[in-house]
This record gives structure tokens, C-alpha cells and sequence, in this order.
């Protein structure tokens, strides 16, 4: 005799609960004595997610919530019992997610003017013995005449990291990069002075453990801002379910379940912001890059449960559609941890004291870290399939699905770039100026949709 098999909600989907129907006899439509016991289902598939926007603070980027990716699943039904004419079904499922996106941007001022760029915060030494942290430039394209001054001291009291550059010229083109005394080291400077014909610039960086700053003035017309924005997630959910299945008609089944459930979703998004100096040419050096790399882990935990529902017809001999729905409430916590990493690479000074390439630096900053106040999210799941019966032990299923969750928790950064077109570019920063724009915690919504291939052993 054929059978066929009607399957759970995890079996065709992506992110539902598992219930097992009953195995039914197609030719009596019929629960038959010998039907299988226990099934288990392994799932893999692919899987797009919908994010809230993530506004990175720098030059108005935003990334607008899209990543792809993959799952795998697996779930696992017995019938544990009987009510009236119904089996009553015991379902355990567990999923994991994965997805990613990236896209990348490029700014250039395009005009004279200075220019401010921070991290999450900026460096905050605010006096002691060797004075505030300071950037001071002076420009003058009229006279082919660039000074950057900078003094940093870091939290740890190391002795102060100074820089004093003074270029002039038709064609001049200065830099430095400087480490702290200190281990680790625990902060670094970078600066740069050019002049060209008519043409004057300069720049200038601090980088601690307390913050980062980039500051520059004059003629910046062909500075280059590269913003990579890279985010990641992990999602994953587990259900506990008990459900009754059997038989509503001549070759169609039903079931209803309910239980406890969780979700786990975890963010990374990473905002890359790599500044480029361009030199005057000819050039006999090559100007070092300064990096401001903020990475942003937003993890959240919803604990709650599930009520859904399927239904499964017998198209023909051995092929079965299915139609699912399901509901969740959960309690949700959410926390955010931001972290900046400022490096720099990549000059070469073959005239400097010392002479060769500069210095590879890289300086973590502090973690920030704030909790989100706990909310309550819904979820509603509505999945499809088609099942293939392979042979009395075996059948295979090609389904879709898609969810929607009501609360899902996301941070967007206020400005970190102040530009300011103008002739008059002269610039002092002291610790203070520019603070970055405030980080804003918030609630959005997600979408998630999946297309899934499972394999379903009866036992």
C-alpha cells in the first residue's frame, strides 16, 4: 500500500515549529497500525533577511538592511500518544541562520575647506603636565605654506607624542607617524604637511584608547574617504512543541501545536573608514593612511512561545502539498557593545630620519557597552511545501517561508564628519571640539524569507 506522509511546519519551512501528522493510507485514508513512530528531518537551505537601516554616522552612509545567506536545520516528531481519533505529537526543532552584506563608498571634499572625522569617541586627554591633546593647522596656498602641530597624551600618562611639520614650496610633501613610548603602544599620531603651486594642505590624527580623531585644512580638494559597511548575522531558534494530528477528510490532514520557544540574533556591523592623503607631485614620499574601523555587536534573546498549525493534501500517488501558519510572543533583551580600532600603514619616507616605510600601528579603543530597555516581540510565520514520497522510509520536500518579527534591535550613529568648505581653513582642535553625534538605540522590524530542501527519515 502507498502512503503518504504529512509533514511539520519546520519539515518545508524555515523558521517554524516542528509537528508530525499521521502517516495515512491512501487507498482507505485510513491511520494504519504499522505507521511510523518517529521521524527526523535534516533541512538546509538559503535565506534572505530585512533589516532596519544602519546609519553609520560618516558622510550620511547608510546601509539599507539587506543580507543573504544560508540555514540548517533539523527537527524530530513521535507520537506519544492518542485523543479520540487524533495522535497526540511531541516535536523538537532547532535552527541556524546565517547572512552577510557589504558595499562600499568613496567621498572627496572637492573643494578647499577643513574637514573633522572621529570615532565613537575622540581622544580625552584634557590636560596634565604636557597640556590637552591638541591639532593645530595652518594653510596657505598663497604663499605654497603648511604647518601641522600635534601633541597626544593617552590615558596611561605616557609622555606626549609630538609632531611639527612645516612644508613650503612648489612641491612639498612632509609626514610623520609616531607611537607612544609606552606598551602596546597605547596611542599613536599621524601627520602631513604639502604644498603644491598655489595649492597648501595639511592634516593631522590622534589615536588612543579613549578615542580617535582626523582632522584636515587648506587644499583638500583630492583627499579620498573610503566607508566599507559590513554587517553579519547569526540567527538561531529551538522549539519544544506538543500538538494533536490526524485526519480531517479523505486525503488531507491536520494539526494544530503549541510551545515554548527561543530566538537568538546576533549583529555585527562593521564600518571601515580608510583615509587616503594624496601627495603633490612629484612626490619622493608616500603619505601614511589612517584607518577608523567601528564595530558595532548588537545581540538580542527572545524567550516565549509558539501556536501554529498545517494542513496537507494528497495531490496523487506519493505527493503531498502543505500550507502552515504560526504565531509567537517573546520576551526580548538586547544589549550593544561599540568598539573602535584605529590603524595606520603604508607610508614610505626613503629621505626621513628614520629613513624606509612607516610604522604598521594599530590601537583598540575601550568598548562602550549600554543595555536596551526589554520589550515584547511578535512573530507570524506562514510556510509552503511539496513532499515526495522516495520509498516507505524516506521523502524529500522543497518549501518556502517567510516571517516577520515586530522587534528587532538596532543602533544608529550620529554625524562623525563635519566638513566645512572655504578658503579660510585654518583649524586648532582641542579635546572637546566636534564630539561625535549621539549613538541612538532603537527598535525595527524584521522580514525573513528562505527557499529549503529536507530530507525526512520515518522510523
Amino acid at each position: 500500500m502507498n502512503r503518504f506522509v504529512v509533514l511539520g511546519a519546520l519539515i518545508p519551512a524555515l523558521m517554524s515549529s516542528t509537528a508530525l501528522g499521521a502517516d495515512v493510507l491512501q487507498e482507505q485514508a485510513l491511520v494504519v497500525e504499522d505507521a511510523p513512530a518517529f521521524q527526523l528531518t535534516g533541512t538546509a537551505g538559503i535565506v534572505g533577511f530585512h533589516l532596519p537601516d544602519f546609519d553609520t554616522g560618516v558622510f550620511d552612509v547608510t546601509d539599507d538592511g539587506l543580507l543573504w545567506g544560508g540555514m540548517l536545520g533539523f527537527s524530530a516528531a513521535a507520537k506519544v500518544g492518542g485523543m479520540d481519533n487524533w495522535d497526540v505529537i511531541l516535536g523538537v526543532s532547532a535552527f541556524g541562520a546565517f547572512a552577510g552584506s557589504s558595499n562600499s563608498s568613496t567621498w572627496s571634499p572637492g573643494a578647499p575647506g577643513t574637514l573633522v572625522i572621529t570615532g565613537l569617541s575622540t581622544p580625552s586627554n584634557a590636560g596634565g603636565p604636557d597640556g590637552p591633546d591638541t591639532i593645530t593647522l595652518t594653510t596657505d596656498g598663497g604663499t605654497n605654506f603648511a604647518t601641522s602641530d600635534i601633541s597626544g597624551v593617552n590615558p596611561q600618562g605616557d609622555a606626549a607624542v609630538v609632531g611639527n611639520l612645516s612644508a613650503s614650496g612648489t612641491t612639498d610633501n612632509l609626514g610623520v607617524v609616531s607611537p607612544s613610548a609606552g606598551g602596546g603602544p597605547n596611542s599613536f599620531i599621524v601627520g602631513a604637511a604639502t604644498t603644491g603651486n598655489g595649492t597648501a594642505a595639511a592634516y593631522g590624527a590622534i589615536a588612543d584608547t579613549s578615542g580617535g580623531v582626523f582632522v584636515a585644512a587648506g587644499d583638500i580638494d583630492d583627499l579620498s574617504v573610503e566607508t566599507t559597511v559590513t554587517r553579519k548575522l547569526i540567527y538561531l531558534g529551538a522549539d519544544i512543541t506538543l500538538g494533536l494530528a490526524g485526519e480531517v477528510n479523505d486525503g488531507v490532514s491536520a494539526q494544530v501545536y503549541v510551545g515554548p520557544s527561543y530566538r537568538g540574533l546576533f549583529q555585527t556591523n562593521t564600518t571601515d573608514v580608510n583615509i587616503n592623503i594624496a601627495e603633490v607631485n612629484p612626490s619622493a614620499i608616500v603619505i601614511p593612511e589612517f584607518s577608523i574601523s567601528t564595530e558595532d555587536d548588537i545581540d538580542s534573546n527572545y524567550f516565549g512561545g509558539v501556536l501554529g498549525g498545517n494542513i496537507s493534501f494528497l495531490a496523487s500517488d506519493g505527493v503531498t502539498f502543505s500550507l502552515g501558519l504560526e504565531g509567537g510572543v517573546y520576551a526580548v533583551n538586547a544589549s550593544w557593545t561599540g568598539q573602535d580600532t584605529y590603524s595606520t600603514c603604508c607610508g614610505d619616507f626613503p629621505n626621513g630620519d628614520p629613513s624606509g616605510s612607516s610604522p604598521e600601528l594599530t590601537i583598540t579603543a575601550d568598548p562602550i557597552t549600554t543595555d536596551f530597555a526589554d520589550e515584547i516581540a511578535f512573530a507570524a510565520r506562514g510556510n509552503a511545501g511539496v513532499t515526495w514520497d522516495l520509498d516507505a522510509d524516506k521523502s524529500f520536500t522543497l518549501g518556502g517561508s517567510v516571517e516577520y518579527l515586530s522587534k528587532v534591535a538596532t543602533v544608529d550613529h550620529g554625524s562623525r564628519t563635519t566638513f566645512t568648505p572655504g578658503t579660510d581653513s585654518d583649524i586648532t582642535w582641542i579635546n572637546g571640539d566636534n564630539p561625535p553625534g549621539a549613538t541612538v538605540l532603537s527598535w525595527g522590524s524584521m522580514i525573513n524569507f528562505a527557499l529549503t530542501a529536507s530530507l525526512t527519515g520515518h522510523f
